[in-house]
């Protein structure tokens, strides 16, 4: 039987899945091809990379729907339907995960910038994720992953329209780069001020993924203030060490470590 996710979060190191678009590369999707096309056409594959992650260990898995909203899937030229591929992705997470494994729907970038430095507002990108995570909850992924994200401002988008469509556990994980003397987002946002801006957001759980290698990871996460932020995330006083977790970039074909805090605690996973 399937525990309390949040529980298990909070008492326990979690283990998700790791990159995907290698996965489908090694079984022959061509590099620079949309792995969320495979969803709809070779579903066999998608569920053969589930079911391998689920034998390794993996007590979440992440449906293939990282590039799934409606302004990537037309830069990838995918002509199905936004509800279509994210529904099918979670089904077969779904079966792949049977009653013990937890799903999670993975929402990536929504495929532009945000004014004031792009040109997509932030109503049109809330219409964006909403489309997609509203297709993710309705067909039962068990949380929402908002991941490999560059801007606070686009995560924090994100993630209000995840809370506001009813998902009652909601992950953020940000991407950062060596600036100057430390690791900032490529926006320019501090480690802190992610940390502290999304929990006070009311994010289950936050972190950080992909980056420019296991030393830049290190750093990240020997920064994370998860102490300081006790009052957003429940008191978390205790800080563990990081442990390797293979995740995949805006590429879906790159890892890195991923550093999450979340409950009473920093996890790792």
């Amino acid at each position: 039987m399937k525990r309390n996710f949040q529980h298990l979060l909070e008492q326990t190191p979690v283990l998700f899945d790791g990159a995907t678009g290698t996965e489908y590369q090694k079984r022959g999707l061509p590099i620079g091809a949309a792995p969320e096309l495979w969803v709809i056409e070779h579903p066999e594959i998608v569920l053969d990379v589930h079911r391998s992650y689920i034998a390794a260990g993996a007590q979440v898995i992440e449906t293939c729907t990282f590039g799934a909203t409606q302004k990537r899937m037309e830069a990838s030229g995918l002509e199905y339907a936004v509800s279509e591929i994210n529904k099918q992705a979670v089904l077969l997470a779904r079966e792949a995960a049977g009653e013990t494994i937890f799903v999670a729907g993975s929402v990536g970038p929504f495929g532009g910038i945000l004014e004031p430095y792009g040109d997509v507002s932030i109503e049109e990108a809330e219409k964006l994720f909403a489309e997609q995570i509203s297709a993710l909850n309705e067909s039962g992924a068990d949380l929402i992953l908002i991941e490999t994200m560059i801007s606070l401002s686009e995560a924090v988008t994100a993630a209000r329209v995840a809370k506001s469509l009813g998902a009652k556990i909601i992950g953020v994980t940000m991407t950062f780069e060596m600036t100057g003397a430390e690791p900032r987002t490529s926006f320019g946002e501090s480690i802190d001020e992610v940390a502290r801006t999304l929990a006070n957001e009311g994010v289950t759980f936050l972190g950080a993924n992909c980056g420019a290698g296991f030393d830049l990871m290190r750093r990240v996460a020997g920064d994370f203030p998860c102490g300081n932020i006790a009052s957003a995330l429940n008191s978390i006083q205790r800080r563990n060490s990081f442990g390797a977790k293979r995740k995949n970039c805006l590429s879906r074909n790159a890892g890195i470590v991923r550093q999450v805090c979340s409950g009473d605690k920093k996890l790792r996973h």
